[in-house]
């Protein structure tokens, strides 16, 4: 059958497109793919955990872990041969968050059209490297993750909705996957559910397909969840993944403690509105020209709520939590933009009021549009600065004078990259300390966190044994943790340590273990 001209003009414009924005997208995270470094210290504890898979240990085990293990096991596959390879790791991770926005333009673009498509891989193309900070972080690999579950069977009401049964054991698989990743991730499994029990299948809705649906969703979120736990079950700790993962009590201290602030409610409406004001800003002057009344973009509102609740827990509200809302976001911006240009193109204009409302919000668009440059802009500036300078100059120093069976132990956020840069481990299961000897932060988007302080506790006393068992070569002390007030740990420091001052980093205070082995 011969393929319609029509057709095979839209489709290659669609790849021009699409081409275009991925090479929009690549010159914005120019910086991620040529300054390695770190960007937040939170990678430094994936990078660490892929170091203890690669020594043989098990995080949650040999560490005392808060995250979700789906991004260690990634960082074991691909931040080079010892999971420790920064500069590989935030490439890969930057390639991998631009396969989100050809799902984003792909989505829109078979269920709307050109227009649809090419705003909403826009704006995900202009925001989403500023809320994930063109990083390597837990939610940069979990987005895609769950942006791909919904793809995988969301169908649009004109293109039908018939999804083959592989498409939902293959939906609840990447949706599981991102929440390995990071577990407000899974939050997916909402917009998942409303697609399984409410979207039609062709004409009728045959005996017995919803129950499929579920049956798929299931048995496929099942696989990664049982991969994990067959890993750890070979190692004789099934067990301890299990309740590191669902009964986490570090992680429900984290979420207890909120952050600063008033109400929780309005401090989120607040949030949102501020990382989410250019897609909420397009969907405003086209929902008054009818969105409202298109009820089938159901899916889309569930998965955009779903997702603001998941960046809600906790009350911090950080950028880049909400890098999870931006996909739907940006879908409804899309098409909201379509349904409102196609209904001006019927002949169909609002009234003077709505008209007014239209224009007014039009250019409150136009002027976000630039202030979501300008923050690009700024993030990108930022990207370029190696943020890792002193810890590099420390792990250098350290690696100098240690042997690779050494270990070493630091005390604070910022000097958590030194143990990928130095590659050595830690003498203690506790190599994180935010939260273990400190109370949890209790900053949020706009407010910063009060100064630490030391909390005694029977993980600190755990701390103590573990560094007078494994007597780490180097322990390092960060300027703004409360080092000071944990008595025991600075007498075990002047009895067995002596200071090494032959490499200064501000307030740092370097420690090395005084013992007869020869200086190298």
């Amino acid at each position: 059958m011969r393929e319609n001209p029509a057709d095979s003009r839209n489709r290659f414009k669609s790849r021009a497109l699409l081409v275009g924005l991925l090479v929009l997208e690549a010159m914005i995270r120019a910086p991620a793919f040529t300054q390695g470094g770190f960007v937040s210290h939170d990678v430094a504890g994936i990078l660490y955990s892929a170091m203890v898979f690669h020594d043989g240990g098990l995080p949650y085990v040999d560490t005392v872990e808060l995250k979700a293990p789906g991004s260690f096991y990634l960082a074991w596959a691909f931040a080079g041969p010892d999971g420790r390879d920064i500069a590989k790791f935030q490439v890969i991770a930057n390639l991998w968050a631009m396969c989100g926005t050809c799902l984003v333009f792909t989505m829109m673009t078979r269920a709307r059209g050109i227009l649809a498509g090419t705003v909403a891989g826009l704006v995900y193309t202009l925001q989403q490297p500023w809320l994930d900070s063109m990083d390597a972080n837990y939610v940069t690999w979990a987005n895609t993750l769950q942006v791909g579950a919904f793809a995988a069977v969301w169908r649009s009401p004109e293109a039908g909705a018939s999804v083959r049964a592989r498409a939902w054991l293959c939906a609840g698989l990447l949706a599981a996957a991102a929440a390995l990743c990071r577990r407000q991730a899974s939050f997916i499994l909402i917009p998942l559910v409303w697609c399984a029990v409410v979207m039609p299948a062709g004409a009728a809705c045959l005996p017995g397909l919803r129950r499929r649906r579920l049956v798929g969703l299931v048995l496929g979120g099942v696989a990664p969840f049982l991969a994990v736990f067959v890993h750890y079950a070979s190692h004789g700790e099934g067990g301890a993944f299990v309740r590191a993962y669902g009964f986490n009590e570090w992680g429900w201290s984290y979420i207890s403690a909120a952050g600063r602030g008033g109400s929780t409610l309005l401090e989120g409406c607040l949030a949102t509105t501020f990382f989410l004001a250019l897609p909420l800003g397009l969907v405003a002057p086209a929902a008054a020209g009818g969105l409202g009344r298109a009820r089938r973009w159901g899916p889309l509102v569930v998965w955009l709520v779903s997702m603001v609740a998941a960046a809600w827990i906790g009350g911090r509200l950080y950028k880049g939590y909400f890098a999870l809302t931006l996909a739907p976001a940006a879908m409804l911006s899309g098409a909201a933009t379509a349904t409102l240009v196609r209904s001006w193109r019927r002949g169909v204009r609002p009234g003077r009021l709505g008209r007014a409302l239209a224009l007014a919000v039009t250019m409150t668009v136009g002027v976000l549009s630039l202030r979501s440059g300008l923050l690009l802009e700024e993030v990108r500036a930022a990207r370029h600065l190696p943020r890792d300078a002193g810890a590099r100059r420390i792990a250098s120093h350290v690696a100098a004078h240690t042997t690779p069976e050494d270990t070493i132990w630091v005390w604070g956020w910022h000097l958590w990259d030194l143990y990928p840069l130095a590659g050595r481990l830690a003498g203690s299961s506790i190599y994180k300390s935010l939260g273990v000897l400190t109370p949890a932060n209790d900053d949020n988007w706009r407010s910063g966190a009060r100064p630490l302080r030391f909390m005694e506790s029977a993980r600190s006393e755990r701390l103590l044994r573990e560094l007078r068992a494994s007597r780490p070569r180097y322990i390092v002390l960060g300027s703004t943790v409360p080092h000071r007030e944990f008595k025991a740990l600075r007498e075990h420091l002047r009895r067995a340590y002596a200071r090494d001052r032959r490499v200064r980093v501000g307030r740092v205070e370097i420690w090395r273990l005084r013992d007869t082995r020869p200086a190298r």
